[in-house]
């Protein structure tokens, strides 16, 4: 399946997506992201989640070239795989975040994808690791906020 075919057919615009990401923002997240953090979103998709976060710096990336379009203001972006992130500077991000992407990569771009970010997360994110990790969502995909949880 094509990333148009997969964004036509299981991941069509919803707007009451918005409702639910800025709900977790709110009573979630927002407690885990400091104003003054970089924060990525590693398979942004339409973008629910990047366009509530508060922090200094907000990066999206996704491999779907229409992506950028559902980006609020202010929010950098690259269309492109989550195992590519030689645009981003090393120690350049504060957290990381991804919900519903993993389970559609291989086991080797999972763990490219670990790697690459390993490199890019800053010394506050790799000093909090223990503190902020992973966060299962009820459909058995993931949410996760990490601080460092790329130690396999």
């Amino acid at each position: 399946m094509t990333v148009i075919d997969y964004h036509g057919s299981r991941l069509v615009e919803d707007d009451r997506r918005d409702v639910v990401w800025q709900s977790l923002w709110r009573y979630r997240f927002s407690a885990m992201v400091r104003p003054d953090d970089c924060l990525l979103d590693l398979g942004a998709g339409y973008c629910n989640f990047i366009n509530c976060v508060v922090a200094r710096r907000r990066i999206a990336i996704d491999s779907r070239e229409g992506f950028p379009a559902y980006l609020a203001p202010g929010i950098e972006h690259k269309v492109g795989s989550a195992t590519n992130l030689d645009f981003l500077d090393d120690g350049a991000v504060d957290c990381a975040f991804a919900s519903n992407l993993f389970e559609h990569l291989t086991k080797d771009e999972f763990s490219t994808t670990l790697d690459a970010l390993r490199g890019k997360l800053s010394d506050y994110a790799n000093h909090h690791a223990s503190r902020t990790t992973a966060t299962p969502s009820a459909n058995t995909s993931t949410i996760s906020i990490t601080r460092a949880s790329t130690r396999m």
